[in-house]
């Protein structure tokens, strides 16, 4: 009985000894795959902070420079400052007309109107224009008295209420019009009276 004992005890001892290297195995190799889950997530958040910081840059914004050779469209587009199509015809046709009386509501040759001059001198190269000046004023590209060109329509103030007058731009600070007293004639944006009176001009093609 004490030999059967003996022998028990001897195999329980032996399986013991066989038993705890493999649970201590087990456990390393346990505490390893917990520890490379941690590196790896702690490499995947790294990864995810320096794309979201990438991402987040903003491009540096690109400053717009307008040409002063641009004017400003009544819309805010840029237009361009060329000259009315067939300008120098235009010219041409305004000036055969000096001379031509004044009259109220004119838009023939037998008596002009400021307005009534110039929308018959436009329509004479192929554009055309409202019938009032204060019509004619509000359409086109809005031009600086420093980016003035042959072509363009200058208009005033005569009477105290705003745009009531309007005439083509010559060059040279010379506009002809067609104006009560004086008819269709050249006139000076350097005149006392005229000078005094401007308001802008506009460029229409």
């Amino acid at each position: 009985m004490k030999k059967l004992l003996f022998v028990l005890l001897l195999l329980l001892a032996m399986v013991f000894s066989m038993v705890t290297p493999v649970l201590a195995v087990s456990k390393t190799s346990s505490q390893q795959t917990k520890e490379g889950k941690k590196v790896s997530q702690k490499s995947t958040s790294s990864k995810k902070k320096v794309l979201t910081k990438k991402s987040v840059k903003k491009k540096p914004s690109k400053k717009v420079i307008l040409s002063r050779k641009k004017g400003v469209s009544r819309s805010g587009s840029v237009a361009d400052l060329t000259p009315p199509k067939e300008v120098d015809k235009l010219i041409a046709n305004a000036k055969e007309l000096i001379g031509t009386p004044y009259r109220r509501g004119g838009t023939t040759t037998a008596g002009f109107d400021c307005s009534g001059f110039t929308q018959y001198v436009f329509k004479s190269v192929g554009i055309d224009l409202p019938r009032t000046s204060e019509a004619q004023a509000s359409i086109g590209s809005h031009l600086n008295k420093e980016q003035l060109i042959p072509g363009a329509l200058v208009y005033f103030n005569t009477d105290g209420s705003g745009i009531s007058h309007i005439g083509i731009y010559l060059g040279d600070n010379k506009f002809i019009d067609s104006s009560n007293g004086k008819g269709v004639a050249i006139n000076s944006l350097k005149d006392s009276y005229w000078g005094s009176r401007y308001l802008g001009a506009t460029l229409v093609k």
